[in-house]
């Protein structure tokens, strides 16, 4: 019973992340964070919310986080083959709020 409990819970977790890493990088360029604080606390507190959710609607969440997660997987891979992990390395300095380099 436990066990059910916990992957739910890792499942919400990491759509969580997931949604507020897509949200603060979309966001960054338009209103940058004042603070480390606002990316850590936007982070923590989605993930949480996704989690404690997943909780209440297993079905619908997981569902929910495996595509997103698979998606995810699906960008990372193609970024890998394309441009070698240059979105990967824009998104980690954005979450780190270090000076963005240009995509292009």
């Amino acid at each position: 019973m436990l066990l059910r409990s916990v992957g739910l819970f890792t499942t919400g977790l990491l759509l969580g992340l997931l949604l507020a890493t897509a949200a603060l990088v979309a966001a960054a360029p338009v209103l940058p964070p004042p603070s480390p604080w606002v990316p850590a606390g936007s982070l923590l507190g989605l993930a949480l919310l996704c989690a404690l959710l997943a909780l209440q609607w297993p079905k619908a969440l997981t569902v929910l986080s495996t595509g997103v997660f698979g998606a995810a997987v699906v960008v990372v891979c193609a970024d890998y083959f394309v441009e070698g992990l240059a979105l990967v390395l824009y998104v980690y300095e954005r979450l780190r709020l270090a000076p963005a380099r240009p995509l292009c």
